[in-house]
């Protein structure tokens, strides 16, 4: 059941203890990681939405406003500028929303599972800009165990965690899962963990 993917075993052996045991190692599938989280999902598939819906109502306004080729005659408008204005401000709607979800898409190519004799491991590879991280769940940090999807691919659940995010009145907090997201033969990594922390799924 151990996989000897050298890139894994590697990122794992670095962080394992030495009378700690290596039961299985896998990585998340990058979509599925990606879109783990609904409702940012919705919310980035929303402003998308949003922003065609404006663009295409306000086409022919910018149609006039801005040249079509490079041999057009520039039209002299008042609005002009706003027409810039408001196609920038739709991009960075679009991008704020889209961009957490493309990031955690790439991010999850870094990212490697385990499970040991000792706890349960996320890490996350240095890359680009961010660096190693190293998630542990030790027997008494497993909060749940939550299998989803097929038995041959889904995700297995086992703890949350809380952040902060910017609301329109300051800061709200919000809870997301932590687990093993899109990973392979999920049924039986399930029961490898209720075996070796003598836990009982849900």
């Amino acid at each position: 059941m151990l996989n000897v993917d050298p890139e894994i075993q590697a990122a794992i052996d670095e962080e394992r203890q030495h009378d700690e045991r290596v039961l299985w190692t896998g990585k998340p599938n990058p979509l599925r990681f990606a879109v783990r989280e609904p409702a940012r999902l919705l919310g980035a598939l929303g402003s998308v939405l949003m922003a065609g819906v404006f663009l295409f109502i306000f086409s022919e306004f910018f149609g006039e406003v801005i040249p079509t080729s490079i041999n057009a005659e520039r039209t002299s408008s008042p609005f002009g500028g706003f027409s810039s204005f408001f196609i920038l401000i739709l991009a960075l709607i679009v991008v704020s929303s889209v961009g957490p979800v493309i990031l955690d898409f790439l991010k999850a190519g870094r990212m490697v599972y385990a499970v040991t004799t000792k706890r349960l491991m996320i890490v996350t590879r240095p890359w680009a800009w961010w660096g190693k991280s190293v998630q542990s769940f030790a027997e008494n940090d497993i909060q749940m165990l939550s299998r989803s999807g097929s038995d041959e691919s889904g995700d297995l659940v086992f703890a949350s965690e809380s952040y902060r995010v910017r609301q329109k009145y300051g800061y709200g907090t919000r809870t997301r899962k932590v687990g093993f997201f899109g990973i392979p033969d999920v049924k039986t990594v399930e029961q490898l963990v209720m075996t070796t922390f003598k836990r009982g799924g849900n």
